[in-house]
């Protein structure tokens, strides 16, 4: 499990007054890291996606090219 994620479920697990009186404490450098570590995850999970779909698309003309 990633930072991010265990980031997320600890700030879902709060109270609305909660999570405002965590922002509200967070300061920039705390911010910096947590969007980063967001950004390579997005990264990562675009990278996945990119290569399923990529196999997809391979499979599927490997499919056309046999009926042909």
């Amino acid at each position: 499990m990633s930072i991010t994620s265990v980031v997320l479920e600890d700030v879902k697990n709060l109270t609305p007054q909660e999570r405002i009186d965590v922002f509200a404490r967070v300061n920039n450098k705390d911010l910096e890291l947590v969007m980063h570590h967001c950004s390579i995850e997005l990264q990562e999970r675009a990278l996945v996606e990119e290569d399923a779909l990529a196999l997809q698309t391979a499979n599927e003309r490997l499919i056309w090219k046999d009926k042909q």
